[in-house]
């Protein structure tokens, strides 16, 4: 029986892992129609709001910093930051750590802190 209620609640677990997923994905997406309409404002507006309301959401802030980050948008940096630290306390895998340690150092190249950069 309690092997029943174990699965029962990894399944469960799971399951709202896989819709949060689609949900920051979705977000994101609907984000990028916007901006092809025009509307880019609302868009960053969208992701930040997305990026807020789901604070330990990695997925959701991975895409507001994008976002920022296509825009050279100076927030993109301490977004990326963020996303650095919040990956960490989550124990993401390195390759995922290493993404946004490669894009916080083309950040302060692109904004000429080669101290910054090393």
């Amino acid at each position: 029986m309690r092997l029943i209620w174990l699965f029962a609640a990894g399944y469960a677990a799971a399951l709202g892992i896989a819709v949060q997923d689609l949900t920051a994905q979705d977000s994101a997406k609907e984000a990028w129609r916007l901006e092809l309409r025009g509307n880019g404002a609302e868009a960053r507006a969208q992701l930040r709001r997305a990026a807020e309301s789901a604070p330990n959401d990695p997925l959701a802030l991975e895409a507001y910093a994008e976002f920022l980050g296509h825009h050279r948008d100076p927030a993109a940096r301490s977004t990326y930051e963020k996303l650095r630290q919040l990956l960490s306390r989550n124990g993401a895998s390195i390759g995922e750590r290493a993404k946004v340690a490669r894009r916080l150092t083309e950040l302060d190249l692109i904004a000429g802190d080669r101290l910054s950069a090393e």
